[in-house]
């Protein structure tokens, strides 16, 4: 997958899973006291979320194992978590929610070979939504950490090929303890890391 491919298809798509996500603050504050507040939209975000994750996945295990689109075409959670979770410390991977402060890790469950809930309340949602109020599985802490899942699982795919962070840069989340990349105009980016601040073109 091209650079552009991967903006394209995969980081613009997210985006707009963000944007999404973030339309629904107008009517549910961002915060921990609305985690079990459902609705028909978090619902549909949550569905879309899974669905894309399970896509990204299938690229990062592809990238991992330098296989090919078929060899991963029936990879589930559990190859996902054997292939993944021990990349580059993949399971403690975190990121701060921009809007809350919260530190968010959406995979440390994996560290003691678990699935991790939003993944199980989204596939009881996708195969049994009229069953036993999956319905109210479309909720906002669900679709909050499974976004904040397709982000890191983003991130570090794009980063097993180039070394900056996708433009344009997130609006919710940020990576914690990776260098943050500022667009300074001109082809210039400012680098933000444990040494300080850097300049480059991009």
């Amino acid at each position: 997958m091209t650079k552009e491919e991967f903006l394209t298809k995969v980081w613009n798509y997210y985006l707009m899973l963000e944007k999404d996500f973030m339309n629904t603050f107008q009517y549910v504050e961002p915060s921990v006291d609305n985690n079990s507040a459902y609705s028909k939209e978090y619902n549909k975000l949550l569905l879309s979320i899974g669905s894309e994750i399970d896509v990204v996945f299938k690229e990062l295990c592809k990238k991992i194992e330098n296989k090919n689109s078929s060899d991963v075409e029936n990879y589930n959670i559990t190859n996902y978590m054997n292939v993944i979770s021990n990349y580059n410390n993949f399971s403690n991977e975190n990121c701060t929610n921009l809007v809350t402060r919260e530190i968010i890790s959406p995979f440390t469950e994996w560290i003691n070979s678990k699935t991790p809930l939003w993944w199980k309340n989204y596939n009881h949602l996708k195969h049994d939504r009229l069953s036993n109020d999956n319905i109210k599985l479309g909720n906002y802490l669900n679709v909050k950490e499974s976004l904040s899942a397709l982000y890191i699982i983003c991130r570090v795919l794009y980063k097993t090929s180039y070394s900056n962070e996708p433009i344009p840069k997130s609006n919710l989340f940020q990576m914690n303890n990776w260098p943050v990349y500022t667009e300074l105009g001109n082809g210039f980016l400012q680098v933000a890391d444990e040494h300080g601040l850097s300049f480059y073109a991009s």
